[in-house]
């Protein structure tokens, strides 16, 4: 997986041309994504004010 500021998590499932796995997104991926999701819309302390 890819981690980054515009991208955020992305599953990488295949590598030149070649399936990773079993060619899809694992459990981890799948959780680290809704975890940062979740941190980025609900984190107060985090968040930024827009007016």
């Amino acid at each position: 997986m890819l981690m980054g500021t515009s991208l955020n998590v992305l599953q990488v499932v295949k590598f030149d041309s070649r399936p990773i796995g079993k060619g899809s997104p694992g459990p981890v991926c799948k959780r680290l994504l809704e975890l940062l999701w979740k941190d980025m819309t609900e984190n107060k302390d985090q968040l930024t004010e827009v007016e």
